[in-house]
Formats: C-alpha cells, sequence, structure tokens
C-alpha cells in the first residue's frame, strides 16, 4: 500500500502531461513537474502556514477546476481528509467567486494567477506561491481518512481501489464534473497510477475541441 505522497514522488517523466482543463473559454495543460511543484506548494503552505496534517478536516469548495485537484491532492499530501460538502471542517479551501469568512480563497484564472480576495480571508494563491517547490514535511500514512462521501470515510486505500477497479482508458482519459465520486479521486489518482494523463471537460466543450485531445477512453460516475 502506498500513499499519494510516495506514488506522486515516484513518477519518473516530468514532462509528460499530468492534468489538462479543457473549459470552453481557455485551455491549460499541467505536466507532471507543474502538478507536483503546484501540489508541494499547497501542501506546504497546509502543514506549515495552516496548521493542517494527518486527521485535519479540509473542506474544499471549488468548482470545477484543475486548482480543486491541486488542493486535494495537496490535503492527502499532508494525510488529511477532504470534504466535499460538510461545512463542520477545521479548515475551507474556497474560491473569489464564492468565499466564506476565515476561509482560504484560490484564484481560478486558468493560469493560477492571484486575484483580489475579499476581507477577513486568506490569499491561499500568494500564500502557496511564496512556498518552497519541494514538501518539506514526511509524506503521509495512508491509512487514516482521506474523503468524507455520504456513506463515510475512505482513506487512500479505498481511493486506490476505485481506481483499480476502473477500466483501461488508455493513455488519454477524460473525467467530467458529472462523475460523482469518481470525479473528486480520478483527476488526482489515475495519473499516479496509471500510464495516462487526464483532461477535466468542462460543460460546454466542443466536440471539435475535444476531439483535438485525442483521448482514449473516459471515466463515468
Amino acid at each position: 500500500m502506498t500513499s499519494y505522497a510516495h506514488a506522486l514522488g515516484a513518477l519518473r517523466d516530468p514532462a509528460r502531461p499530468y492534468l489538462t482543463q479543457l473549459d470552453p473559454n481557455f485551455r491549460t495543460e499541467l505536466s507532471v513537474a507543474t502538478f507536483t511543484n503546484g501540489v508541494a506548494k499547497a501542501a506546504n503552505a497546509l502543514e506549515s502556514e495552516l496548521d493542517c496534517g494527518p486527521g485535519s478536516r479540509i473542506g474544499i469548495a471549488l468548482p470545477w477546476h484543475w486548482q480543486r485537484a491541486v488542493w486535494c491532492a495537496a490535503a492527502w499530501w499532508v494525510g488529511a481528509c477532504v470534504y466535499p460538502d460538510d461545512p463542520a471542517v477545521d479548515l475551507v479551501i474556497t474560491a473569489t467567486t464564492t468565499p466564506s469568512p476565515d476561509a482560504v480563497v484560490v484564484s481560478l484564472h486558468p493560469l493560477g494567477l492571484a486575484e483580489p480576495v475579499p476581507d477577513g480571508c486568506i490569499d491561499g494563491t500568494s500564500l502557496a506561491r511564496m512556498q518552497p517547490d519541494i514538501f518539506l514535511g514526511d509524506p503521509s500514512a495512508a491509512d487514516g481518512p482521506a474523503l468524507s462521501t455520504r456513506d463515510g470515510e475512505l482513506d487512500q486505500a479505498a481511493l486506490i481501489e476505485l481506481i483499480d477497479g476502473l477500466p483501461d482508458t488508455g493513455a488519454r482519459t477524460t473525467v467530467g464534473a458529472g462523475a460523482g465520486l469518481l470525479a473528486w479521486i480520478a483527476p488526482v489518482w489515475l495519473p499516479v497510477l496509471r500510464s495516462t494523463s487526464v483532461v477535466m471537460v468542462s460543460d460546454g466543450v466542443t466536440t471539435a475541441a475535444l476531439a483535438d485531445e485525442a483521448v482514449t477512453g473516459s471515466v463515468d460516475g
């Protein structure tokens, strides 16, 4: 059994696409190196600046965006549990469009550029950008809660089992926001457990734009 931190650290092809967000208005592609860098910075921010670690409950209230995958991955890297819906958490990661008091606000700019945040909120984008490119904490254990669902909490081993149960989708896999529980798991875990990259497809993407991605399979809820 491996943790997400160990699985990500084991990837040896830094230029390979890890995650691509395909939106009607933009296309953002993150290589293995870029995604790892972003996750390390976010994980450092969670641990050193926001006092999160194994057992922490982190609410991820971000829309269908590559930043959601980055911050979920960072939470799993430090051994925290992601709560997609439950407000009874230790920390909330949200967007500038839907802020809440004391929340960590993350920019949804296609390139991750910082944006103004409401008063009383923490600028998560700038906080993460100031962190080292390499995670300075210990890789997390994988036996604690990782994702809260309507049926209870799943640990990282359970997330891996869900990915292992998926059919082979080839080298380029699409995932949509409507994939249910897998929409939270697949963009983060598929590229580290299989030789594939994930395309997060937003609503309104044209058939022609999707065809240009040369996808070989899809993940459905």
